[in-house]
């Protein structure tokens, strides 16, 4: 069921293991590149750390573990490939002001895509939430949930992180028709 009534808000929880999410942090600390696509100066994201990179096998592995659900709960086909992924360390004190997704290289935010936040370590702060109309729906997650929503859309940010918060964002595309 839709966390946000009338579009995706999906999360699907502990799809993976705690050993999955520290290879996943490896990865992305040792194949990450600083992104560039966001002014890491400015108050809403200072402390935080983003690395970005591609690993199309890292993007359909996790997939694979949402994609009979996702699928169906949208009706929609969607493909992992192409995608880059962004690798956020947030530390005590940060924020991820609200916002939309913009249209920017990794997918996320693009007309055909939605986004894809892998959470890799439990922490405290730091709660995921979404505005609609007037509502705030704030959204409690542990190491190997996965959310899956339309970045673009929907307005989200996080609250001031106490501990450290580990995730992974990347976008899933919209592969050709709506299933029947």
């Amino acid at each position: 069921m839709s966390l946000v009534p009338g579009d995706i808000v999906y999360l699907y929880r502990a799809r993976l293991s705690q050993s999955e999410c520290n290879r996943i942090i490896k990865i992305s600390e040792q194949s990450g590149k600083p992104d560039t696509t966001l002014d890491l100066t400015e108050s809403g994201f200072r402390k935080q750390r983003r690395l970005k990179y591609a690993d199309y096998g890292l993007t359909r592995m996790i997939f694979n573990k949402v994609k009979d659900d996702l699928e169906e709960d949208v009706a929609q086909r969607y493909t992992p490939d192409y995608t880059l992924v962004t690798y956020v360390h947030y530390s005590p004190g940060a924020i991820c002001p609200l916002h939309t997704d913009s249209k920017v290289c990794n997918g996320i935010g693009k007309e055909k895509y939605i986004t894809v936040i892998v959470y890799l370590n439990d922490f405290e702060g730091g709660e995921t939430y979404f505005i609609t109309g007037k509502e705030k729906r704030t959204l409690n997650v542990n190491a190997g949930d996965v959310l899956i929503f339309h970045g673009q859309k929907i307005p989200h940010g996080c609250n001031t992180v106490k501990s450290d918060k580990k995730i992974i964002i990347f976008g899933l595309e919209t592969a050709g028709v709506p299933q029947s």
